[in-house]
C-alpha cells in the first residue's frame, strides 16, 4: 500500500495495514493474528472498565459511610471527601496542603499524632481514636484508620486515611462520665454528713 493508504488507515484507527497481494493463506494468518490480539485488548479494556467502576462503587460507599482523605509520602493532604469539608467546617482549602501530622501555616490543624505515620508505614496501618478541632473551634471526635500504599520497592508512595464520626457516642460517655461524678460526689457529701 502506499503512504496516502497508510495514513488513512491510520486516521481511520486500523490496527494494522496488510499488502493484499500477498497469498491467501498468509494474508489469513496475518488478519487472524490481528483480530486475535484486538479481541484480547478488547477484553482487557473490559475488565479493566469493570475494575474501575467497582473502585468507584467501593469510594462511593466509603465516602457515604466515613470521611476519606489522600495524602503523598510525607503526609500531606492532596485530596479530601466533601463529607470531611462538612464534618470538619474547614474550607478545603485548608485541608488540601495541610499536613497529616505537622502544623503548617494557614492550613488546618493537624489530625494524627506525630508518630503515625512512621507507626503506618512499619506496622501496614495505624489505627485510633482523635479529637479534631472544627473550624468553629468546637471539638469533634473520629475514629481513624492510616494505611500507606507500597510501591514493589517497599517505599510508601500514599496514604489513606479514613474516619468515622464518633463525635455523639464521645459526648455521650463524657455526659455519663460527668453524671457518675456527680453522684459520686453526693454520695460522698452524704456520707461525711452522717
Amino acid at each position: 500500500p502506499d503512504a496516502a493508504l497508510h495514513m488513512l488507515a491510520a486516521k481511520v484507527g486500523a490496527a494494522a495495514v496488510v499488502d493484499a497481494e500477498l497469498p491467501l493463506p498468509v494474508l489469513t494468518a496475518v488478519v487472524d493474528q490481528h483480530t486475535r490480539r484486538a479481541h484480547t485488548q478488547h477484553d482487557r479494556m473490559q475488565r479493566l472498565q469493570h475494575a474501575l467502576y467497582e473502585l468507584n462503587r467501593q469510594r462511593m460507599a466509603l465516602d457515604q459511610h466515613a470521611t476519606v482523605s489522600l495524602a503523598n509520602a510525607q503526609g500531606v493532604v492532596i485530596d479530601t471527601s466533601p463529607q470531611h469539608v462538612a464534618l470538619t467546617g474547614h474550607a478545603i482549602e485548608q485541608l488540601i496542603g495541610a499536613h497529616l501530622c505537622e502544623p503548617r501555616p494557614g492550613k488546618a490543624a493537624p489530625e494524627l499524632p506525630a508518630t503515625a505515620l512512621q507507626i503506618a508505614k512499619e506496622a501496614g496501618l495505624w489505627r485510633g481514636r482523635v479529637q479534631l478541632t472544627r473550624a468553629d473551634l468546637a471539638p469533634c471526635w473520629v475514629d481513624a484508620t492510616l494505611v500507606p500504599f507500597v510501591n514493589p520497592q517497599g517505599e510508601v508512595y500514599r496514604y489513606l486515611l479514613a474516619r468515622s464520626n464518633v463525635t455523639q457516642q464521645v459526648t455521650d460517655a463524657l455526659a455519663i462520665d460527668r453524671l457518675r461524678q456527680s453522684e459520686l460526689d453526693t454520695a460522698s457529701t452524704i456520707q461525711s454528713t452522717l
